[in-house]
């Protein structure tokens, strides 16, 4: 024990004194899968004779990778396909700031065909050229400090993605063909992703991280503290290379049982109108539609249709997703309990996981928090719950549960990361979730005692003691629930929000353009926003059909050739939204007839949970 607090203590103490002199990031980008193609609306354009390759008609999709760390970027070299492979590896040299992001793009690079014409005889005074525009296709923000942490981080990421792209589609099923068949069954369609190994210099003081013993702060506290220690000391002399903590900081500075943190939280009424019945309403009275920014909560109505539950799932996903978050770079900090985040309204992602789980509970679902090894975050929070049949399993539905790959039960497990948003099937290949130290509910805590931590092969079944070792022979926590008393406040007025950020984003776009005069098309603009109410609705309803074109959209592309996306995020403040806008590089290209069309909506829920939209294109005529 000595020999190894020392060791780590010298490693911590190195690691300080490197973070005051430069040092170099290394990334390896190996290949993506996934990425979106090309529709056929580009499809359209002239074909020269990179399209083929030995004889062979190749993709038109030229993806490459970009690459930055606080004002330094690199870029991949250029590959072709959906499924591409750089196998390239990009150095960046600046002073590292633990808190900080590796930022990772990528773009297709696109060429269009431009002729000069230098007289009046086209046939023999003219020239060809290309013009290239890089169109964005996705990001990733890995942070640094998980990188320090463990030294260094290797696996395939998801790639964040917008809800569409104008030009861009998923691929279809028979374009996969050249895939292995058991590797597309674990990746889902409309999922992206991206293999890479990041490195630093500093790599070989990374994996320093033990476990600190809580002690007991309050008389009542020290049966359980003294009970935790124990079993964790014990734990860690069967199996060294694990490190696990069961006790959180609340609040107060006291050390708390993880099970203590989950409590029955009540989730708040609201939900955003269906925009087809709103339209449809007003085209039948006045034919106009008034702003969506400011409309809120008060829909009794959606809770009665469809699958009560599977709605009341998916909104409280969607609120606790919004609640901005902020990276954790330390071990030891306040963990907020349910009722907490939502005073506080920004919280760290493990906040999140258990204001999610305590709504799980309210909602009668059975449900676990899973600490563990995710990407991209390091040491990660996720919320586990089991489906059957389509159907997610409550505390009442008395199932036997069975190990997670038996064919013969036919159960899934799936977990929820509360900070995106997103669920994950534990078997697909994009699931962040990677190694499992242990699961807590609100009684007890259940420790891996498998010879693997890794959850693809790992059993699920937490009644099987050789491999799920339970850390209390009985339940000693009572949740007592939470009245929604004051819980929530009305949602406020965001209107000048949502005028300011408009504003802004534009000054700054055509600030970055400088050399060139930015065109605005309010008609485009006024086409854009009037979609953005249909994507915040589908946020919140996921089961609905995708937004699709409205008819006078489809007619501009008619005319128009379009590229452009939503973007949405919940609100910290402008600076950071319009660092996401900027980094999409849309704004970015130097066709002289190139206009711009830009939306923004800000909504507005319980206790002022704000979801920001910027929807950006740029368009240029056919």
């Amino acid at each position: 024990m000595s020999l190894v607090a020392n060791s780590n203590i010298t490693k911590q103490k190195l690691l300080k004194e490197c973070l005051a002199q430069e040092q170099e990031i290394q990334i390896h980008v190996l290949r993506a899968f996934n990425l979106t193609d090309r529709s056929a609306s580009l499809l359209t354009e002239e074909i020269n004779d990179e399209d083929n390759i030995a004889g062979f008609k190749v993709r038109p999709l030229r993806p490459f990778v970009s690459l930055s760390y606080r004002g330094v970027s690199a870029q991949t070299s250029t590959a072709i396909g959906c499924h591409p492979t750089w196998n390239y590896t990009v150095k960046l040299k600046a002073k590292f700031e633990p808190l900080s992001s590796i930022h990772i793009n990528i773009y297709d690079e696109c060429k269009d065909n431009v002729t000069e014409t230098y007289s009046e005889d086209k046939s023999t005074q003219s020239t060809v050229h290309y013009r290239k525009t890089n169109k964005w296709l996705g990001a990733i923000s890995v942070p640094l400090h998980t990188v320090l942490n463990l030294g260094s981080v290797c696996g395939t990421f998801k790639i964040n993605t917008p809800p569409m792209e104008f030009g861009y589609e998923s691929m279809s099923s028979k374009d996969d063909q050249a895939l292995v068949p058991e590797v597309m069954q674990l990746m889902r369609q409309d999922t992206s992703l991206l293999a890479i190994q990041i490195t630093t210099t500093l790599s070989h003081l990374g994996g320093c991280q033990t476990y600190c013993q809580p002690v007991p702060t309050h008389p009542q506290d020290d049966f359980i503290i003294q009970h935790l220690n124990k079993f964790v000391t014990d734990y860690v002399n069967d199996y060294p290379t694990r490190n696990i903590s069961l006790t959180f900081i609340d609040s107060g500075g006291r050390n708390k049982c993880v099970a203590e943190f989950l409590q029955s939280v009540p989730i708040p009424v609201y939900e955003p109108s269906d925009p087809k019945k709103a339209e449809s309403a007003l085209s039948k009275s006045s034919g106009h539609s008034k702003s969506s920014s400011s409309k809120s909560s008060g829909f009794e109505a959606w809770r009665n249709e469809g699958n009560e539950l599977a709605k009341s799932i998916d909104a409280a996903v969607r609120y606790v997703s919004l609640i901005p978050t902020y990276d954790v770079s330390e071990s030891h900090v306040v963990t907020l309990m349910g009722v907490e985040l939502l005073k506080v309204l920004y919280g760290s992602p493990l906040d999140h996981t258990i204001l999610l789980a305590s709504y799980f509970i309210n909602l009668g679902i059975k449900c676990w928090v899973v600490i563990g090894f995710g990407l991209p975050r390091g040491q990660s929070s996720y919320v586990l719950v089991k489906y059957l049949k389509n159907k997610v399993l409550t505390v009442n539905d008395q199932i036997k549960t069975g190990g997670i790959f038996k064919k013969t039960d036919g159960y899934i497990w799936y977990i929820y990361d509360a900070a995106s948003g997103e669920r994950f099937e534990l078997r697909e290949i994009g699931c962040p979730l990677k190694i499992v130290s242990y699961v807590f509910d609100s009684e007890n805590i259940w420790v891996n005692t498998q010879v693997s931590q890794a959850c693809e092969r790992m059993s699920f079944d937490f009644s099987i003691s050789s491999d799920w070792q339970n850390v209390f022979n009985k339940p000693l926590f009572v949740t007592r629930p939470i009245t929604i008393d004051s819980l929530y406040s009305k949602p406020g007025d965001v209107e000048n929000l949502r005028l300011n950020l408009e504003t802004k984003i534009k000054t700054k776009i055509q600030k970055w353009r400088s050399h060139i005069k930015t065109i605005w098309n309010r008609y485009c603009s006024s086409l854009l926003k009037e979609m953005l109410p249909h994507y915040e609705y589908w946020a919140f309803n996921p089961l609905e059909a995708r937004p699709t074109l409205g008819n006078r959209l489809k007619q501009l592309t008619a005319t128009y050739k379009i590229f452009g996306f939503p973007l949405n995020m919940p609100y910290i403040n402008a600076k950071l939204i319009i660092s996401s806008v900027k980094s999409t590089s849309i704004h970015v290209n130097d066709d002289p007839n190139v206009e711009f069309g830009l939306a923004v909506e800000v909504y507005a829920y319980p206790n002022n949970v704000l979801s920001v939209w910027v929807f950006l294109a740029c368009i240029t005529r056919i």
